[in-house]
């Protein structure tokens, strides 16, 4: 019983409260581009069963990069937002179906598909967009000039498009810290 008892984490909301604290507050319907598993994975579980803030659309960067099923699995989703990134989507997704058969001989051509498709999604006009710390770096690593200003947003960073960027600072006066603070 002891085991049990130890291994019991019905009480811990780290994850949950992580979640909230990155997302509450986005304005609807945005678009937001996400590397952290620690956050994918939470965020999605609570979209899905728990239903908060299923308006959001979120973009788990390193399954986009690497996975054809999840890219198919987001254009079946969104099909009204992935049709804005044709043909940039398309070229991806062909050198990314080589990439997954083994075939795909040159990096140069999925490097460049790439490249081209991050900015398309990050230059949409209908939806704010918002990406995840590391996301932002490996957005950066792939194409150091990213389409905007990135200006913090709490937990991420709104990539913003135009004039000078508002100054906004975050409402963590309403974020859960209980769970995290207790884990000490």
């Amino acid at each position: 019983a002891s085991r049990v008892t130890a291994a019991n984490r019905s009480a811990d909301t780290v994850s949950d409260d992580y979640v909230r604290n990155a997302l509450a507050d986005l304005p609807p319907n945005a678009l937001v581009i996400i590397a952290d598993w620690q956050l994918y994975a939470p965020a999605w579980y609570l979209q899905e069963v728990e239903g908060f803030r299923r308006d959001l659309i979120l973009i788990d960067l390193l399954l986009w990069e690497n996975r054809p099923w999840y890219v198919d699995g987001i254009m079946r989703r969104y099909p009204e937002l992935t049709a804005q990134w044709q043909p940039s989507l398309d070229a991806f997704r062909v050198e990314l179906e080589m990439f997954e058969r083994g075939a795909l001989r040159d990096t140069t051509a999925i490097a460049s598909a790439y490249r081209t498709l991050l900015s398309a999604i990050l230059t949409i006009q209908e939806r704010d967009v918002f990406v995840e710390g590391l996301a932002a770096a490996e957005i950066v690593r792939r194409q150091p000039e990213i389409p905007g200003i990135p200006v913090p947003h709490g937990l991420l960073l709104q990539v913003y498009r135009g004039g000078v960027p508002p100054v906004q600072l975050p409402s963590i006066a309403d974020w859960k810290l209980d769970a995290l603070l207790a884990s000490r």
